[in-house]
């Protein structure tokens, strides 16, 4: 997402579905390396991809029929976290997103935000490369450090925004021993808050629109919408051939099973998500007690 006028930039992080088909915050990844490293767009994409590589590595099981289920409910997520971290810290480096040195004045030209969630899952933050003064009635909590000792590094924003229950460990940050879940589960498109927040950077021009509002994101894949459309054309013309009207299952035997296979699947999901919740609540340092954090 991004807002921009003539005289200054404001991006914003975006979560949508993408890389290996699961449920990853792209956005957030490539508005933390376009604006906070300064990456060209060929260079985002490519940086991308690498991340893709090495983050989703997976655990054993991976594939197999009900142990696939009962390992991520094990472990307390589908993929293994440590390579997600190994691989953002490798990407971005060890900068800070907010204060510190850079290598040039640019990284702080275009403002830049990525929202997360607290880990206990009640309240929405956003974590940006700025400051600004305190706003009220904010149905979100914008992250500040008061010492710069405890400001997030580049890489554990996007290890904060990236930590999507049962796909991945909630993130840990050993920096302000707090515990960040993905941000998509307050706020999947945060166009409100980008909207919000240009209005409190900028209080003179809070009234005027912006020269620039563009909300980017993934669409659905060409293949995927082209075998929906066949499918239900299929049903469909099954179904002007009967007399009388029959479920889907019964031009497609394996419907029932498959649907059904879909709902132990979103079982064990409610199952991993729960244990998140309740390690949560009842530990200061619950990720101390979900054993490594692989």
């Amino acid at each position: 997402m991004v807002v921009g006028t003539r005289y200054a930039g404001f991006a914003f992080d975006i979560h949508t579905n993408s890389c290996a088909d699961e449920k990853f915050s792209t956005g957030g990844i490539i508005a933390l390396g376009m604006v906070a490293r300064q990456w060209r767009l060929d260079d985002c994409i490519s940086t991308f991809k690498r991340v893709c590589n090495k983050a989703f590595t997976q655990r054993e099981f991976h594939e197999t029929w009900l142990l696939e289920e009962l390992t991520t409910l094990s472990h307390g997520s589908k993929w293994k976290t440590t390579p997600l971290h190994n691989v953002l810290r490798d990407e971005f480096g060890t900068d800070l997103l907010f204060g510190g040195k850079h290598d040039s004045s640019e990284n702080y030209a275009t403002k830049v935000a990525v929202v997360a969630t607290s880990g206990s899952g009640d309240q929405p933050w956003v974590i940006a490369n700025f400051n600004r003064e305190d706003a009220k009635d904010s149905s979100y909590v914008f992250e500040t450090a008061d010492d710069p000792a405890l400001s997030l590094k580049i890489w554990e924003a996007a290890a904060a925004t990236s930590a999507a229950p049962s796909f991945f460990k909630p993130f840990f940050c050993e920096t302000n021993e707090r515990i960040y879940l993905d941000g998509a589960l307050y706020h999947n498109n945060p166009v409100r808050v980008a909207w919000r927040e240009r209005k409190l950077l900028w209080p003179d021009v809070q009234l005027k629109h912006p020269d620039v509002f563009v909300s980017l994101g993934t669409g659905q894949h060409r293949q995927e919408i082209e075998q929906g459309l066949k499918k239900r054309s299929k049903v469909a013309r099954y179904r002007r051939n009967q007399k009388s009207p029959q479920p889907i299952s019964a031009y497609n035997k394996k419907g029932k099973r498959a649907w059904r296979w879909k709902g132990i699947k979103g079982f064990f999901g409610i199952l991993v998500s729960t244990k998140f919740v309740l390690r949560l609540g009842t530990s200061n340092k619950p990720l101390r007690l979900m054993g490594d954090c692989k």
